[in-house]
């Protein structure tokens, strides 16, 4: 096994920006007729995370694109359990869409007490960050609408969307099917 640790590090001008990007791709877990996971006993440490297996939607699905606030979106992995032989990972991202038009609204409504597949963007460009699987799918956790303090106030919509996991989170390699389709 390689050393994980080559290159802690960073040469002069390295880029290792943090935070996700302003797209997040939200889907019903039933939405899916394949919906891939990592390898079961994976050679390399990569193959832990990684789900290379293309996902595929049922026929007239589609993943949900929600553009959300760089500044204000995150996903945090906390690890979790009461013993040393119990742990596993929550990973949860939290989503601020700045608006509260009827389509949000209604969206945060639909999904509220639904099984999920959520995907975000890492700004190292190393494939998508999934959150949920067909065995424990996410689920929103908390949500807010909040219309602002006056003319300077910010309106928005927030969600938290998390799913227990073995891994801090998943990273999705392939190309989603039918975006906004």
């Amino acid at each position: 096994m390689a050393d994980i640790l080559e290159d802690v590090q960073f040469p002069d001008g390295a880029k290792n920006m943090a935070g996700i990007s302003k797209n997040a791709y939200i889907a019903f877990e039933s939405s899916f007729t394949t919906l891939g996971e990592p390898v079961a006993d994976p050679a390399d440490l990569e193959a832990v995370v990684e789900i290379t297996t293309a996902h595929v939607l049922k026929a007239g699905a589609k993943v949900h694109k929600l553009t959300v606030m760089y500044d204000k979106s995150t996903i945090e992995s906390t690890m979790v359990g009461a013993t040393r032989k119990s742990h596993s990972w929550k990973p949860k991202a939290k989503l601020f869409y700045a608006g509260t038009e009827a389509k949000v609204l209604g969206f945060a409504a639909k999904i509220q007490n639904a099984d999920l597949v959520t995907f975000l963007e890492p700004l190292n460009g190393e494939g998508l960050i999934q959150i949920g699987s067909s065995k424990l799918p996410a689920y929103v956790v908390s949500g807010s609408v909040k219309l602002g303090e006056g003319p300077e106030g910010e309106k928005g919509v927030t969600f938290e969307i998390e799913a227990p996991c073995d891994a801090p989170y998943y990273l999705y390699t392939g190309v989603l099917p039918r975006v906004g389709a």
